[in-house]
């Protein structure tokens, strides 16, 4: 039994605590809140760490690539499986919700009108920044990945210069991994933490309606 829960061994160790933060947020809500300064700590540790984290494992792993066909198919699955790992929660979501009403019993005061218009969706500030330094922010994520490939095919195309930086990288790579697992050792009380003060500072009713919504 015990080895077959071995694999998931984390994920139960962090739902624990994510439970055991939630029953301290609704029962001592002024413990809780006390608690809200660890969980920031180890959250902002680990928006510190993304931005090095996904270009440096990104550079590398392009960089080691020879055949740039091969690239085209993997970035071509990986957009793929994107789309319908988010089609397959949203319909999930849209059938529990027809089934189990999460908003029973709630009345909202809409007290000022708005009027509807057409959604726009900036794709030059998606993909690119006007700065170097703008890329170094986890806000243009995806502008970091967008540069992060195209540096891994220039490093890739550089001849012995880029083998050596390719080597560099997986070697840098392999250290932010140690950084990142070493963040991770104080994931249950970080995130049980940030948890708890959540709980505590949310309405009860708002609380119910979260879990009918779960």
């Amino acid at each position: 039994m015990w080895k077959k829960l071995e694999p998931y061994k984390s994920s139960i160790i962090l739902l624990s605590a994510l439970v055991i933060g939630g029953v301290i947020g609704i029962n001592f809500p002024d413990l809780a809140l006390k608690l809200k300064p660890i969980g920031k700590i180890f959250l902002n540790l680990l928006f510190m760490i993304i931005v090095p984290l996904v270009s440096v494992s990104v550079m590398s792993s392009i960089a080691s690539m020879t055949d740039l066909n091969k690239l085209g198919k993997i970035l071509g699955i990986i957009m793929t499986v994107s789309i319908i790992m988010a089609i397959i929660p949203a319909v999930g979501i849209i059938g529990l919700a027809s089934i189990f009403d999460p908003a029973q019993g709630v009345t909202l005061a809409l007290a000022q009108d708005f009027t509807t218009e057409a959604g726009t969706m900036d794709f030059a500030n998606m993909l690119t920044t006007n700065d170097f330094v703008g890329l170094l922010s986890k806000s243009n994520i995806l502008a970091l990945i967008v540069m992060s490939i195209i540096t891994g095919i220039a490093i890739g195309q550089s001849g012995e210069s880029g083998k050596k930086i390719t080597e560099l990288l997986s070697n840098l790579n392999e250290v932010i991994m140690k950084v990142v697992s070493i963040i991770m050792i104080a994931a249950p009380i970080g995130l049980g933490s940030y948890f708890a003060s959540t709980m505590a500072s949310q309405d009860p009713e708002l609380l119910v309606t979260f879990a009918r919504g779960i």
